[in-house]
């Protein structure tokens, strides 16, 4: 029987593990296309800043930054800034993270651009509190400033995934090999779809979180979207700016602040 996330489940569930298996990406070209893709369509250039809303380990802030971007990230869990804030430090690049919750947390200063990637939004069950990240965007920029949100593209995952499905793989440590199993499932009364990841460590103790998503398609995020202020809104289904479709591995949302 497959784990069921609660509310606010994602302390728990994003711990350094997880951060250290998903979040610490070495894969340039892929982080290249996101770039590009935020560069050209939120209309950001060097010495321009942009906030990094649910950053992780900071990978796409970093991306950026290289480029002469700055960058203000936050993130809930305390490991993922502090991974951030070194690899910024070892780096000397020009972003700065804070550990904050993302429904409450807004810039320290006006950005130029706001990001939310890799489906960051839409973690919990409630409207009401998922739009709160929405607004956080848009008290965060600036006049003129674009935002976008990065999500899955519900009909094709409603299409392609199969309630039950799981997958196993391992990971290897300096302390030795962990065994990750992760269980796919569809909550359908709570239109939520989520996965249960069990990891065996190398000294045999085991332990299992579950996360979520609300199964949003693109008018619902477009009806939150401009309820929380934003225009000009436009949809994308890939990162290198393709129109969406049922297809299309993504739904990017870009909005621009009056």
């Amino acid at each position: 029987m497959v784990k069921k996330a609660q509310n606010q489940w994602w302390k728990e569930f994003y711990d350094q593990t997880f951060g250290e298996i998903v979040l610490q990406r070495d894969n340039y070209a892929d982080l290249d296309v996101t770039v590009a893709f935020i560069k050209k369509y939120l209309h950001i250039k060097a010495a321009d800043t942009i906030f990094d809303q649910c950053c992780g380990t900071g990978s796409i802030s970093h991306a950026l930054a290289r480029g002469g971007i700055n960058a203000i990230g936050t993130d809930l869990i305390d490991g993922y800034i502090d991974t951030a804030n070194k690899i910024a430090q070892s780096e000397n690049l020009p972003a700065k993270f804070t550990a904050a919750d993302a429904f409450n947390y807004v810039a320290p200063r006006e950005c130029d651009g706001a990001i939310n990637w890799y489906t960051s939004f839409g973690n919990a069950d409630d409207d009401a509190l998922n739009i709160e990240m929405i607004k956080r965007m848009y008290d965060s920029l600036k006049s003129g400033g674009y935002m976008a949100i990065d999500y899955f593209n519900t009909a094709l995952k409603l299409r392609t995934a199969i309630d039950g499905d799981s997958q196993e793989f391992t990971h290897e440590t300096d302390q030795g090999i962990i065994t990750v199993k992760r269980e796919f499932y569809l909550d359908f009364d709570r239109s939520m779809s989520g996965s249960s990841w069990t990891y065996q460590y190398p000294d045999g103790s085991e332990k299992t979180s579950s996360g979520e998503s609300r199964l949003y398609m693109p008018k619902e995020i477009f009806n939150m979207v401009k309820e929380a202020g934003f225009e000009d809104l436009a949809f994308f289904g890939d990162y290198h700016g393709n129109k969406i479709g049922l297809e299309s591995p993504r739904c990017i949302c870009v909005a621009r602040k009056p």
